[in-house]
């Protein structure tokens, strides 16, 4: 069973881990530094870094067919004026 960290904890190291994401390079030992300072087992933020990855992927899918709906409903709305 995988032990519960506090809310304010979590959210704390979740942040850091989307900022080293956003890095072009990610220092190397930064998720073992991270893990250090928090007092939180490597392989739990591998998996709390694993989960802002997805996260990351499927916010950008939502965004980018979101643009895409729209676009094909301006391109559906030009053709139908155009008859």
């Amino acid at each position: 069973m995988m032990k519960s960290y506090p809310k304010n904890q979590k959210d704390k190291v979740m942040k850091k881990l989307m900022e080293l994401s956003s890095q072009e390079d990610i220092p190397i030992g930064a998720f073992s530094q991270l893990a250090k300072e928090e007092g939180i087992p490597k392989a739990t933020i591998y998996l709390w870094n694993h989960n802002v990855k997805v996260e990351k992927q499927r916010q950008s899918i939502e965004k980018n067919s979101t643009g895409a709906h729209f676009a094909h409903f301006g391109h559906r709305i030009r053709s139908f004026r155009t008859v």
